[in-house]
């Protein structure tokens, strides 16, 4: 695997080719670890695309969706206590 890292927008879009397919991972800016994460899993050879098991762009997505759901409450409840 080879990969191309660009920005696009609020994200980093990371390119990887593997025997002639090409596989896009998007991962927000805000988030660099996962990007580090990423490309220290690929450099020891434990990324896995497209098989059984591995995560989807739906998965990233989702569990970002968590993250920010999770953060809004904890604002809203540190603002109701005043802090």
């Amino acid at each position: 695997m080879h990969p191309t890292i660009s920005i696009n927008g609020p994200c980093f879009v990371l390119e990887l080719c593997d025997n002639g397919r090409k596989h896009i991972v998007e991962i927000p800016i805000t988030q660099p670890q996962k990007l580090v994460a990423l490309l220290q899993a690929r450099r020891t050879n434990q990324v896995r695309i497209a098989e059984p098991g591995s995560p989807t762009q739906w998965n990233i997505d989702h569990a970002s969706a968590i993250e920010a759901f999770l953060a809004d409450r904890r604002d809203a409840t540190f603002a109701e206590l005043g802090l």
